[in-house]
């Protein structure tokens, strides 16, 4: 018998708005060489810090990413964690890689 996880519920509208704006409606992916990702379509937003590990549905705990690099982010044979991964993700008007304390 498979058993279904409980349906999230989405993330508040608020949230959302900042998200895009924040954002820009664009993957936040950014490369080694420094070139962001220029995918606007099959957007996801990707907890920083899992909501199953006390992750929260804030803006700085979110960040807007292509079906492909969120893909990359759950990869466990890459060996991809929050902390080695935010390095190349756009946060806010500058590259971060502290996801210390994130909500």
């Amino acid at each position: 018998m498979t058993r279904k996880k409980p349906k999230r519920k989405p993330l508040p509208r608020e949230v959302v708005h900042q998200l895009q704006n924040r954002d820009r409606g664009r993957c936040t992916y950014v490369s080694p060489g420094g070139k962001r990702c220029n995918q606007t379509r099959w957007l996801h937003y990707h907890h920083l810090l899992p909501v199953a590990s006390g992750g929260k549905d804030t803006v700085k705990n979110l960040m807007t990413v292509c079906s492909v690099h969120h893909r990359l982010t759950h990869e466990k044979d890459r060996n991809y964690e929050p902390s080695g991964l935010s390095e190349y993700f756009y946060q806010g008007s500058k590259k971060s890689t502290n996801t210390e304390g994130i909500d």
